[in-house]
């Protein structure tokens, strides 16, 4: 009997990190896509059904191309992963962080007032910008470009990442290592879902393209 709840436990276990390994990416440890998917979906099934509101940072790594050129792939994981764990220290327990494709990662942020959206934002890119990754004992740094926006209740995921990701494209039209917002809600001002988990304190927590 004992060996046998051990077995079906290991297998629990195991079923649990399979679950798990499916909604992580390798590389940077952080969601994948498909789970930037349905974090996006649930935040926005929560806006429409109890007002709690949220924000999406779309993040970007300035000339990635270029790191991968002259660095090689493995150093372009390592940069990938430094900033994902840089950006995850810069949000709360509960926001998350995924990373959408390629050099592209996402933030999806409850918040409650908009004024809290643009230092949050900007603490993540200048903290991207400090951060040091040694290569070969020389020091190599990266900047991202950024794109930021309260959810609506009329947007779907698509929707809310295209507006995102076009704010981005916009930050890299105007020279990179900054952060595009988009324009202030009417009602921006004024707290909403007070019932929302985590309150509004501590905001630490597809378009064209310019190039990478």
């Amino acid at each position: 009997m004992f060996a046998d709840n051990s077995a079906r436990l290991a297998s629990l276990q195991r079923l649990q990190e399979l679950q798990q390994l499916a909604y992580i990416d390798p590389v940077t440890g952080v969601g994948n896509r498909r789970f930037a998917e349905l974090t996006l979906q649930a935040r926005l099934d929560e806006l429409r059904r109890y007002g709690w509101t949220f924000a999406v940072l779309f993040i970007d790594i300035d000339h990635f191309k270029q790191v991968n050129d002259a660095h090689g792939h493995e150093v372009g994981d390592r940069v990938l992963a430094l900033v994902a764990r840089t950006v995850a220290a810069s949000l709360r327990s509960f926001d998350f962080l995924g990373r959408w494709g390629g050099e592209e990662f996402i933030a999806v942020v409850p918040m409650q007032i908009d004024s809290l959206l643009a230092p949050l934002a900007s603490r993540c890119r200048a903290l991207v910008e400090r951060s040091v990754l040694r290569v070969e004992g020389r020091p190599l740094s990266v900047t991202v470009s950024i794109g930021a926006t309260m959810a609506e209740a009329t947007d779907t995921p698509a929707t809310l990442v295209a507006r995102a990701d076009e704010l981005m494209y916009r930050s890299k039209q105007a020279g990179r290592n900054r952060v595009t917002l988009a324009p202030p809600r009417a009602d921006a001002s004024a707290p909403r879902g007070e019932g929302r988990p985590g309150g509004t304190d501590g905001a630490r927590g597809p378009g064209g393209r310019a190039g990478p």
